[in-house]
C-alpha cells in the first residue's frame, strides 16, 4: 500500500472503520422487517449507501495515486448501492408519473432533498469513473450503472406535489425546476449512450432501449408543460424509431 505518509496512513484507518461500521449499519437495517414502509429507515438506508461511496472516493486522496479499486470493488459497492436504492425508489424506466402516485411511497423528503440525492448520487459515480479511466470492463459498468441512476433520477421525483411545486410561488420551485431539467437531459444523454451501443453492437435490444429512454423523457416533458423538450423527445423517438425498423428489416 503506497502511503503518502504516517499521517494519511492514520486517516486511512479512520476512513476504513466508517466505510466498515456504515456497511453494518445498512445490513442492520435490512434486516429489519419491512422497514421499507418506515420513512427514516428507507431514508437512511439510501443515505448510508451515499455515505459509503463517499468514504470509499474519499480515500484515494490518501494514496500516491487513484487506488479505489484496489482496497474496495467498486463494482460491488455500486452495485449493493444501485440493489437498495431499488427497494425504496422504482427501478423500472417506463412507470409513469402516474403509476408512481399510487404506489406507496415512504420517503418523506422535499424537493431539495430528493435533488440533493440525485446530485450528490452523479458526483459520486463521475468520480468512480475517473478512478477507473483506466480499467475498460470497469467503465463499461459504471456506465450501465450511470443508465440505472438516470431512472432513479426520475422516479426519485414526488409527482404528487410536481405540479404544485412547479409554481412561482412554491419554496421549492427553484429545486423543483432544476430537479426536472436535470432529468429530461438525463433521459436525453441515456437514449444517446445506448443509441451509441447500438451502433457498435448492431443489438436490437439496445435501440428499443433508447426509446424507452426518449418516451419516459416525452411523457416527463409533456406533464411539466415544456413543449419544445416533448417535441424534441417525439420527434427523436420517432426518426430513431423509423431508423431501428428499418435496419432490422436489412439484417432479416
Amino acid at each position: 500500500m503506497d502511503l503518502v505518509d504516517n499521517e494519511n496512513y492514520k486517516k486511512i484507518l479512520y476512513i476504513n472503520n466508517l466505510v466498515l461500521r456504515t456497511l453494518n449499519d445498512i445490513a442492520a437495517i435490512k434486516e429489519i422487517n419491512e422497514f421499507t414502509s418506515n420513512a427514516k429507515l428507507s431514508f437512511d438506508l439510501i443515505d448510508f449507501n451515499l455515505n459509503v461511496l463517499s468514504y470509499i472516493s474519499s480515500l484515494n486522496y490518501y494514496y500516491t495515486r487513484p487506488r479505489l479499486k484496489v482496497n474496495y470493488s467498486i463494482k460491488k459497492i455500486l452495485s449493493g448501492l444501485i440493489s437498495d436504492f431499488s427497494l425504496v425508489i422504482s427501478p423500472v424506466l417506463s412507470i409513469t408519473p402516474r403509476e408512481l402516485i399510487e404506489i406507496p411511497q415512504t420517503l418523506n423528503l422535499n424537493p431539495e432533498e430528493r435533488f440533493l440525492i440525485v446530485k450528490k448520487l452523479g458526483y459520486l459515480i463521475d468520480l468512480a469513473k475517473n478512478f477507473s479511466k483506466k480499467d475498460s470492463k470497469t467503465l463499461v459498468f459504471l456506465e450501465d450503472m450511470y443508465l440505472k441512476f438516470i431512472v432513479f433520477s426520475k422516479n426519485i421525483i414526488d409527482f404528487r406535489d410536481f405540479s404544485k411545486n412547479l409554481q412561482l410561488e412554491s419554496p421549492y420551485y427553484t429545486f423543483q425546476f432544476e430537479h426536472l431539467i436535470k432529468v429530461l437531459e438525463l433521459l436525453e444523454e441515456g437514449a444517446f449512450i445506448l443509441r451509441g451501443k447500438y451502433e457498435l453492437s448492431g443489438s436490437h435490444e439496445f435501440g428499443l432501449h433508447s426509446l424507452g429512454y426518449l418516451e419516459a423523457g416525452r411523457v416527463l416533458a409533456t406533464i411539466a408543460s415544456q413543449k419544445e423538450a416533448a417535441e424534441k423527445f417525439s420527434r427523436f423517438h420517432g426518426v430513431w424509431s423509423s431508423k431501428f425498423s428499418s435496419d432490422l428489416i436489412k439484417a432479416k
